[in-house]
């Protein structure tokens, strides 16, 4: 309502409309181990921003930021901007998890027909390959030498590989020879 001279004008109204905010969720993959790939997504907006520790910055216009490699831990942050032009920012820590580090012990040299053991430490779980023996003490009975890795994951599930080579020796060739073939008693 208005008023000049003391007259008022007749009442106007105007609509306002007010446009929620976008919801911004980041959210990644799980567990990210050490030197692994970082999955970043989000829920749908119009637009995307996201930024994160050491200069880290992408403008994709994708709610989902992947393939991130070497990956960096901390804070990453997305902004997010609807149709309207709000925007919302959220934030995400992210933790690295470090890999296991394996070792083996055991002996590298057997017989050919002999058998050897092979121990492995320093994750949660281990997975012997060639044969997918699963164990961190396990026999083996190669009949060549062969290259055994083992696989060990920890807690999280990040893992990591060590090799060990079993060298297999061939038996000696025996010939018994007898001269001469027939002897006297004594």
């Amino acid at each position: 309502i208005g008023t000049t001279a003391g007259c008022n004008s007749a009442p106007k109204t105007v609509t306002v409309n007010v446009s929620p905010l976008p919801v911004a969720t980041p959210a990644s993959n799980s567990p990210i181990c050490l030197g692994g790939t970082l999955n970043l997504t989000s829920s749908v907006a119009t637009s995307y921003t996201w930024t994160g520790p050491n200069g880290f910055s992408s403008n994709l216009q994708n709610p989902t930021l992947t393939n991130v490699t070497n990956a960096m831990g901390g804070v990453y942050t997305l902004s997010v901007t609807n149709a309207s032009g709000c925007i919302k920012s959220s934030t995400i820590n992210i933790v690295i998890n470090p890999s296991p580090t394996i070792a083996i012990n055991s002996s590298t040299t057997i017989c050919k027909g002999s058998s050897a053991n092979l121990t492995a430490n320093g994750a949660l779980s281990y997975t012997w390959n060639p044969g997918l023996i699963v164990g961190s003490a396990v026999t083996i009975s190669p009949s060549v030498t062969t290259i055994y890795t083992v696989t060990g994951a920890n807690v999280v599930g990040c893992s990591n590989t060590n090799t060990v080579l079993i060298t297999v020796n061939p038996l000696p060739t025996i010939t018994a020879v007898v001269s001469p073939t027939a002897i006297c008693l004594g």
